[in-house]
């Protein structure tokens, strides 16, 4: 691997290679992939099962794909064969440019032992991927007139009628030109009727596009009470609000019955509400949350490759909507004016625009470096401790029945598992850009060492694997910065960085997030000429292209804007234009 990777590194053959393919890797199953792994490539592994195999070696196939040619999430893995006579792994590609008359790509590797028959392993390889060519998976049965067309063309092709072959395919292609134009008019009468859900969901089927918030704490009976009173309308009002397609918590009510039945259940909610603010009590079933891991990666080997996702009670979500509407209003004084999430009319681009601001003014005076610290907490929400909560809520003179309120929604919350300086935040994204003039960073490091013993006052976990450090020097004569200590780990100085969604260098310029963006865009334009060939109105093309396309080229574009080439940005609005046009003329 060291020598792969340094192949990858000095010869362009070899790092410019789009797919790398080998067999007899010698790798097993106690070797994580991150032994394996070369910056700028993804690994797939088809380790060899030894008893499927008859082999005493654990040794087997891997491919290396550059992540220039083809994203990450768009490699999967088709079909794997293991035997004596062939090993197999079959992986299906969409790079980001491809001729518009193909959709995918399938890379194959085989290896076949000097002891395997060879016929026998051709016969798998062949029906493996004459399988893969017809194989779509998630795709409806076809219709039986289409289906009957489908067979006499077979059996055309099969009796050698060139005749009855051309007949017979103009007659299909008639057939799939109706259906398209039937499906087509379906989608508009519902766009008419305003139905955006099922607008949405056929288009998705078109393209195949599939989407990685202190007086003493005595309180007020009168101030309590108006907590209580929570009428009928706001919880009908929450309750419509609820997405019928989420699954249902521990209790099994799942939100279409709540929001179908909104009128008939607002009341008796109201009722139960009222009555666990008023004992400062949640019901044991509504904090109960089942917890499903959800894969970070498309290949999940770690168990820190999986984010647990908690499906809890809907009922008690509707109730943290009205208590989070109430609790808002009193907690709005006291949020700092640098925490930019969970404010209205405030978000990603203003915080990326004001760590920029930062930079940009440091830079200016002379002799100055800007040491950036991102910060990475493990799992954040999780770790606050209910006890330190009520304390600051205390100090902030919140109610006390809410205050006990909350305590008790923290606590008890039962889980099961089924299969110069400036310190700003986005939620638990936290970052502290030191300006440092002439090399004095005292002031920065104490501020990184205060932020460090207020995280361990408050019993919070920071990852300092994950915490990275940027440094900005436009000097001449540069010298290699030492390293911030954290927890007696040094916190690795890295030359980018993805804060946000947005890409940040050491030289604060774009090319590798204008790149990002244009690759990702040119990619998704092959959704839009395929929701064109059903010829569907410009009306739902437009929405389809500011939904999918125009948020990913537009997001944080006020940062990074001005550092996209023209001759990119140009192309890239001239074939979304003619797609556009083309389709309203």
């Amino acid at each position: 691997m060291d020598e792969l990777e340094a192949l990858t590194r000095t010869q362009r053959e070899y790092r410019e290679a789009s797919i790398m393919c080998f067999t007899e890797t010698r790798l097993h199953g106690l070797m994580p992939d991150s032994n394996v792994t070369i910056a700028g490539f993804s690994t797939v592994r088809a380790d060899r099962d030894t008893t499927a195999a008859g082999k005493k070696k654990e040794w087997g196939l891997a491919v290396f794909i550059s992540n220039r040619w083809c994203n990450p999430e768009h490699i999967h893995v088709k079909d794997r064969v293991c035997s004596p006579d062939v090993e197999l792994t079959a992986i299906g590609l969409r790079p980001y440019y491809l001729p518009r008359e193909f959709t995918n790509v399938i890379a194959i590797t085989v290896y076949i032992p000097p002891t395997g028959k060879a016929n026998t392993a051709c016969d798998v390889i062949h029906s493996v991927t004459a399988d893969l060519q017809t194989k779509h998976p998630g795709a409806s049965p076809p219709r039986s007139d289409l289906k009957a067309l489908l067979n006499k063309k077979k059996g055309a092709f099969t009796a050698g009628d060139p005749a009855e072959l051309r007949r017979v395919q103009r007659e299909l292609k008639r057939s799939l030109k109706e259906s398209k134009d039937a499906y087509r008019k379906k989608l508009e009468e519902r766009l008419e009727r305003n139905q955006t859900r099922d607008v949405w969901s056929g288009m998705r089927t078109i393209t195949g596009f599939q989407k990685k918030g202190i007086r003493s704490a005595d309180g007020n009976v009168d101030q309590a009470n108006e907590l209580n009173q929570f009428f009928n309308s706001q919880v009908r009002r929450e309750l419509e609000r609820l997405n019928q397609r989420k699954a249902a918590g521990l209790d099994g009510i799942s939100p279409q019955v709540l929001k179908n039945c909104s009128r008939q259940l607002c009341g008796i909610l109201q009722h139960l509400f009222n009555q666990s603010l008023h004992l400062q009590r949640i019901p044991v079933l509504w904090k109960t949350s089942c917890l499903v891991p959800v894969p970070k990666k498309t290949h999940p080997v770690a168990l820190s490759d999986y984010r647990p996702i908690a499906l809890t009670s809907h009922i008690m979500k509707v109730m943290e909507r009205l208590v989070l509407t109430h609790l808002s209003t009193l907690m709005s004084p006291f949020q700092d004016p640098l925490q930019f999430a969970y404010q209205p009319k405030v978000g990603v681009d203003d915080a990326v625009i004001y760590l920029l601001q930062r930079a940009y003014s440091s830079l200016d005076r002379l002799s100055t470096t800007v040491r950036v610290m991102f910060f990475d907490f493990s799992f954040a929400f999780i770790t606050i401790q209910a006890r330190l909560l009520r304390a600051k809520l205390e100090n902030m003179q919140m109610d006390a029945p809410l205050v006990s309120w909350i305590e008790d929604y923290l606590t008890a919350d039962f889980q099961y598992h089924s299969e110069t300086c400036h310190l700003r935040r986005y939620s638990d994204d936290t970052v502290i850009v030191g300006c440092v003039e002439s090399g004095q960073e005292d002031e920065y490091r104490d501020l990184v060492e205060s932020f460090v013993r207020w995280r361990r006052e408050n019993l919070l976990q920071l990852n300092v694997t994950k915490t990275k450090e940027m440094v900005v020097d436009f000097s001449k004569s540069k010298s290699p910065p030492s390293p911030v200590c954290i927890s007696g780990k040094d916190v690795e100085i890295v030359p980018s960085y993805r804060f946000l969604g947005v890409q940040l260098d050491n030289k604060l310029e774009w090319s590798t997030k204008t790149d990002a963006v244009y690759k990702n865009a040119m990619s998704r334009l092959y959704f839009l000429r395929r929701l064109r060939s059903f010829s569907v109105c410009s009306r739902m093309l437009h929405m389809f292209y500011q939904s999918v396309m125009a948020s990913t080229i537009f997001f944080a574009v006020v940062c990074w804007g001005a550092g996209i080439k023209a001759k990119d940005a140009n192309r890239l609005i001239k074939k979304a234009s003619l797609i556009l046009i083309l389709t309203a003329n």
